[in-house]
């Protein structure tokens, strides 16, 4: 044997607080899996079957403080969420029953009321009537109406430019 395995021994022994996983019974040898941090560390045993985990006391606390509040949060959460769920029911009894015995007064019908808009309000009710205008002339445009008429235009232009060249062509040669 080279003089790395009894050392490779010594630091996982001293690498889980002084527990000495190595020799016990549980397992004869710790094959180190994967590292979940730094302070973190996985081990299989030799027979595959137990997983040791070894973390140091910060971080255990930590994370038990942290998993403790969680789920005392969560109970507290849904405990008052069904309070209020509950509390609503009772509510929406207590108010039938009261109105089967004595019944509420209808409640008067709204009158309709006027209110004057302000400059702002017509201004924005102006831009706004001349923008859907806008917007309805392009909706309903008829696009092929007019790529007829400016082809009509265009070849007036090319007839009339071209149609006195030809003329001036004819002069020319008789």
């Amino acid at each position: 044997m080279d003089g790395t395995a009894p050392r490779a021994r010594m630091n996982l022994e001293s690498s889980v607080f002084g527990r000495n996983f190595v020799g016990s019974q549980q397992s004869q040898l710790l094959i180190p899996a994967f590292a979940l941090s730094q302070t973190h560390f996985c081990y299989f045993s030799d027979n595959q079957s137990d997983l040791v985990v070894v973390m140091g006391f910060t971080t255990g606390f930590i994370g038990g403080i942290a998993l403790t509040s969680s789920l005392f949060y969560i109970s507290l959460n849904l405990h008052e969420r069904n309070r209020l769920y509950q509390s609503n029911l009772l509510r929406q009894q207590s108010n039938l029953l009261r109105n089967i015995t004595d019944p509420q007064p209808k409640e008067p019908s709204q009158t309709a009321r006027h209110l004057v808009p302000g400059l702002a309000d017509r201004l924005k009710y102006r831009w706004n009537t001349e923008l859907e205008a806008a917007v309805r002339k392009v909706q309903h445009f008829n696009w092929d109406q007019w790529r007829r008429e400016a082809e009509d235009k265009v070849a007036g232009v090319f007839s009339k430019g071209l149609g006195s060249a030809v003329d001036e062509a004819e002069k020319k040669t008789t």
